[in-house]
């Protein structure tokens, strides 16, 4: 089964041994939603070896801008007695942008707490997220604080209250050609 988002619309898929199956515009042609966005969870009936992977864009006049963000599994995220994610090289500067993506991938609520660590700095903002279950946010972590010009900012993400289990990634934005770079959480 595929759904998506927090109010989870369900799909079936059925993909075949060995199949390699593209589903292009997954949100409006699977899912026919317009105008959203969030994490896709993807479940099998039984165990399986399964490899999803997936690209998030934006149409523009000169063709899509966009980039891959890989899957995570349960495993790989974080729950409240685990330790913080650290998403380094965050920027807000007339050159660059940097986007906090954050998902709840287990189905069970978490509240997040986001730190920025700024270099040479002994101020450290900090917000308190609540995710529902499966939820993804992705937000503009530097100019929500209210962060003039930040170069090589460090976010640590972790969990702490409820059982779910989070993954996170930073995104940096040229300015000029909107050209994403992915910088995952480690």
């Amino acid at each position: 089964g595929v759904s998506i988002g927090p109010n989870c619309v369900v799909k079936d898929v059925s993909i075949a041994p060995g199949e390699v199956k593209a589903l292009d515009g997954i949100v409006q042609s699977l899912f026919h939603l317009h105008g959203v966005g969030g994490a896709l969870h993807v479940t099998t009936t039984v165990g399986a070896p399964l490899v999803v992977t997936a690209r998030t864009y934006n149409q523009t006049a000169h063709g899509t801008v966009g980039q891959f963000i890989p899957a995570v599994t349960d495993a790989e995220a974080v729950g409240s007695v685990d330790r913080s994610l650290q998403i380094v090289q965050a920027e807000e500067s007339v050159r660059y942008r940097t986007n906090l993506g954050i998902t709840e991938v287990s189905g069970q609520p978490a509240t997040v707490e986001v730190t920025v660590t700024l270099p040479d700095s002994k101020i450290s903002p900090t917000v308190q997220i609540p995710l529902a279950a499966y939820e993804s946010r992705q937000l503009p972590i530097l100019t929500s604080f209210g962060l003039g010009a930040t170069y090589n900012a460090r976010v640590s993400v972790r969990v702490i209250e409820g059982d779910g289990r989070v993954t996170a990634y930073g995104s940096v934005i040229d300015r000029i050609t909107e050209d994403p770079t992915y910088v995952p959480a480690q």
